[in-house]
């Protein structure tokens, strides 16, 4: 009976993970442009797989690896510059990383808990905030096609992330966190600097957004003063053919009086 309900835990879990997974792939697509492929489009949903169901605990270990693997994925399976392709990166892994350890430790932390029902929960939480960082995405950018900011603009955004990136990883470099009376003090300070971490990764997609946006009018702005230019020059041009061949009529017309 107990590795009946294990083994439907399990199979819940994988769902719920792939269910997650493809709202974070789908969610990327409206940043980036995809590698076209199976082997790419496979390998972006087990590593955002990855970060539904592995531990992430704070202090864990696992982070300091995580990192250049989910790095290395942005620059293999997506498409464009690469400064755009490591922002991007950096701001997904902040979102996946500071969720994990704050939803991980948590369930953790309760006692008496079952690793797979606090697994389950964790996934389930984990999926909701997928959701809700696709829904949102979806509302700042609802054409479905990657941002095209400058190189400056994107070397920013990567600025922008360090200060949350060093956070993260700092956990995990200073890592030992334990449950006893001696690590309460680090965790309160892991659940007060974590949230913001959140935050400050979900101000930087918006930004990205909007400064996209800001790109594209004053490319359209640009377009139409180049356009009106355009038709004024050809304006001036005929304007100054009809005025000789007026003159010239004129001309001919008094000198036919003459006569």
């Amino acid at each position: 009976m107990i590795s009946t309900k294990l083994a439907i835990l399990t199979i819940l879990q994988y769902i719920l993970s792939f269910t997650g997974a493809w709202f974070w792939e789908q969610t990327s697509k409206r940043f980036l442009s995809v590698r076209p492929g199976i082997f790419p489009y496979a390998a972006r949903l087990f590593f955002f797989s990855i970060g539904m169901t592995g531990p992430m605990w704070i202090g864990d270990e696992n982070l300091l690896f995580f990192f250049p693997m989910f790095l290395f994925l942005f620059l293999q399976c997506y498409q464009g510059t690469r400064s755009a392709r490591i922002s991007v990166g950096i701001t997904f892994y902040l979102l996946l990383a500071g969720l994990g350890m704050i939803v991980d430790s948590t369930y953790n932390l309760l006692p008496n808990n079952t690793w797979n029902l606090s697994d389950t929960l964790s996934i389930c939480f984990k999926l909701g905030t997928a959701v809700f960082v696709f829904f949102l995405a979806q509302k700042l950018n609802p054409r479905k096609h990657a941002l095209e900011l400058p190189g400056r603009l994107w070397g920013l955004c990567i600025l922008l992330s360090l200060a949350p990136l060093f956070t993260i990883l700092s956990f995990s470099v200073w890592n030992g966190f334990g449950r006893n009376q001696m690590d309460i003090s680090q965790y309160r300070i892991a659940y007060t600097i974590l949230p913001f971490v959140l935050l400050s990764a979900l101000a930087i997609l918006a930004a990205m957004i909007l400064l996209s946006k800001q790109q594209e009018l004053e490319q359209i702005s640009r377009l139409s003063s180049m356009r009106e230019t355009y038709y004024e020059n050809l304006k001036r041009g005929e304007r100054q053919k009809i005025k000789p061949f007026s003159f010239g009529h004129g001309q001919t017309g008094e000198c036919l009086c003459c006569e």
